[in-house]
């Protein structure tokens, strides 16, 4: 997992070479789990907020993936920005990998204290 680590944010990216939260989740399920998510403008065309961070506070989908109790490799971690969720992160061996506006990928313990208190839910898809 460590080749997604230092991924540079890049708004709307969707490669090794730039990603935001959503293109980073999207590269890793791809490449190390071989499952297919969209790219956000066509989730977008599906309804507004399908298939974003949105989408799951709102209690509506996240392309196809469902809720679950206990993490597994490759399960999306949805986490809150100031108190709304807002960001999406993969589950790895105890480790969340992320990125946030203005930072390049990093990796988090799941139950670190950077996560804290902001981890909404896991979902698998």
């Amino acid at each position: 997992m460590t080749e997604y680590v230092g991924i540079p944010y890049k708004v709307g990216g969707r490669t090794k070479e730039g990603a935001d939260c959503y293109g980073l989740v999207r590269l890793i399920l791809n490449e190390k789990f071989g499952k297919k998510l969209p790219l956000l403008a066509e989730v977008k065309e599906e309804g507004p907020g399908h298939g974003s961070a949105e989408a799951i506070s709102a209690g509506r989908s996240l392309i196809s993936a469902r809720p679950v109790e206990t993490p597994e490799d490759g399960d999306i971690v949805g986490m809150r920005i100031r108190g709304v969720l807002a960001h999406l992160g993969v589950y790895w061996h105890g480790w969340v990998i992320h990125t946030l506006s203005g930072h390049d990928s990093a990796l988090d313990r799941f139950d670190g204290i950077r996560l804290k208190g902001r981890i909404e839910g896991i979902y698998r898809v």
